[in-house]
């Protein structure tokens, strides 16, 4: 156990971030469900993003995704539901 310890922890140690284009590869034109609770589509036509979620109370967002850099990928969408609007 301690050996494939150390194996996965020298893979980690030489690991990097995904680049940009990497992300935008693995994400564009794709769905990210999230279980049975909800769904995102990364568009790429002006990086658009829709979701809609069941979870707690249903709504549904729209806006943006990015990636800021250092293999990461963001969103900035409006939630919609009966409880009004907010922003993430």
């Amino acid at each position: 156990m301690a050996k494939a310890a150390n194996r996965i922890g020298d893979k980690a140690a030489k690991a990097t971030a995904v680049s940009d284009e990497g992300i935008y590869q693995l994400y564009k034109n794709r769905s990210w469900r999230w279980g049975n609770h909800g769904a995102a589509f990364f568009a790429v036509s002006k990086r658009q993003f829709t979701a809609w979620s069941t979870e707690d109370k249903p709504s549904y967002g729209e806006g943006i995704w990015f990636m800021p850099g250092s293999g990461k990928l963001c969103f900035r969408a409006t939630w919609r539901g009966s409880w009004g609007a907010k922003t993430s």
